[in-house]
């Protein structure tokens, strides 16, 4: 079989994602070997991913903003909206945590788990969400140079 990009090549590998039969130069571009379409896929879905967290601090933001609206204390007020904004990246540090874990609860665990989730959550959200926002931030970044080297490689070998 031949290269998916490159008919009058021999293809060497496959792609990880859809088995589309690549070249050597097309399988050695991206590591997993994946062709040009899955792999600006992935990253679509990652940067989808990572915006939807983001969007989520912020809703988490809004209610901090509304609850510390009708609190008095303005030193208590900055904390909360930056505890429940944090919210978020403690529950994806939990996720991580426990992911195999929790189905092996019974029917009370089910019951309490969301809310003893969201307190812990709420709790160490504040410690790491600085670290969250910066390697999301920083992936991010990674993602979008990827995006256009990948589109400036695919015109460069159409040219």
């Amino acid at each position: 079989m031949n290269c998916y990009n490159h008919q009058d090549i021999p293809g060497s590998a496959a792609c990880n994602d859809c088995g589309r039969v690549l070249c050597g130069p097309c399988s050695d571009r991206f590591s997993p070997i994946l062709c040009e379409g899955c792999f600006t896929e992935n990253l679509r879905n990652e940067r989808k991913g990572l915006i939807k967290s983001l969007i989520g601090s912020g809703i988490m933001l809004i209610i901090g903003l509304f609850i510390s609206i009708m609190d008095s204390a303005p030193g208590v007020n900055i904390l909360l909206v930056y505890w429940f904004a944090a919210i978020p990246f403690g529950w994806q540090l939990i996720n991580k945590i426990l992911s195999g874990w929790v189905l092996f609860m019974g029917i009370r665990g089910w019951l309490i788990y969301p809310f003893i989730k969201f307190l812990i959550s709420w709790f160490i959200g504040g410690f790491v969400a600085p670290f969250y926002l910066f390697v999301m931030l920083k992936r991010l970044i990674q993602i979008n140079k990827d995006t256009l080297l990948v589109k400036e490689q695919s015109s460069a070998m159409e040219a």
